[in-house]
């Protein structure tokens, strides 16, 4: 099991995790949490490890909505 908690947001930006994984014969299992934290900028910033700052973070999360909510 691999788990990537990570600051990808818009489905696209999973691909390479995703093919590395099938290359290696990994079943890929993506479960996304529910819960303010998931969409809260300030906390998510807080909690990454890469150094993503609020407003970069504020920006993927508003591209995401938008993407998610034309489905």
């Amino acid at each position: 099991m691999v788990i990537i908690d990570n600051t990808n947001i818009i489905g696209w930006e999973t691909r390479h995790y995703v093919d590395l994984a099938r290359t290696y014969g990994y079943i890929v299992v993506m479960i996304t949490p529910n819960g303010h934290f998931t969409t809260s900028a300030e906390t998510l910033a807080k909690r990454n490890k890469h150094g993503v700052s609020t407003d970069v973070i504020r920006k993927k999360l508003q591209v995401g909505l938008m993407v998610s909510s034309r489905k």
